[in-house]
């Protein structure tokens, strides 16, 4: 007797979706994303001040930060905290969201689920060609830099205070992590 093969919700089905509470879809399965907390906030927000400020200086590309959807493919559309779309992939950015692989993407990990972000969201990031995924860790004060090459992303760089943080795209961006980490 043959199986009936599950349904994948795709980004069509997401927009049907109330606002409350965040999904992200991955792989066509929906999990809901919780609410920050004080400390993840506080350094997405320390985090987008310094590369949006190095952006409007010096350009290079867009940035945004969440809630703004992401949609690696018609069964993977997130919402990173922070999304880079350099200036020769801004083909990718729409009105309404980003259609296609960013240039960079930032997760801030919360304590309620830190697992979401370090593997099915890694997974997807690196399944859909995302050149760079940084995983910044508030509560060890450290970023784990992933560079996609042939092979994958491969291990991370993990960088600690005092060390400086610097991607790919934009060209000379450097983050103090000292900076980043203060209470």
């Amino acid at each position: 007797m043959a199986t009936r093969p599950e349904r994948m919700i795709t980004y069509e089905d997401y927009l049907t979706f109330p606002d409350e509470p965040r999904l992200e879809i991955i792989e066509g399965e929906a999990y809901v994303v919780p609410a920050p907390n004080r400390r993840h906030q506080e350094v997405l927000g320390r985090l987008h001040l310094r590369i949006g400020h190095f952006v409007e200086q010096h350009g290079g590309g867009a940035v945004f930060f969440a809630p703004f959807d992401v949609v690696l493919t018609d069964t993977d559309i997130v919402q990173p905290d922070i999304v880079f779309i350099a200036d020769e992939h801004l083909d990718v950015l729409t009105d309404a969201n980003v259609w296609g692989t960013p240039s960079w993407v930032v997760e801030v990990l919360s304590p309620s689920n830190p697992s979401h972000d370090r593997k099915r969201k890694l997974a997807a990031y690196e399944r859909t060609g995302v050149p760079e995924y940084w995983i910044v860790d508030p509560a060890k004060g450290s970023v784990d830099i992933y560079r996609l090459s042939n092979e994958g992303y491969g291990e991370p760089v993990r960088l600690t205070a005092p060390a400086t943080a610097r991607p790919v795209r934009p060209a000379n961006f450097e983050l103090d992590l000292t900076d980043l980490f203060r209470d």
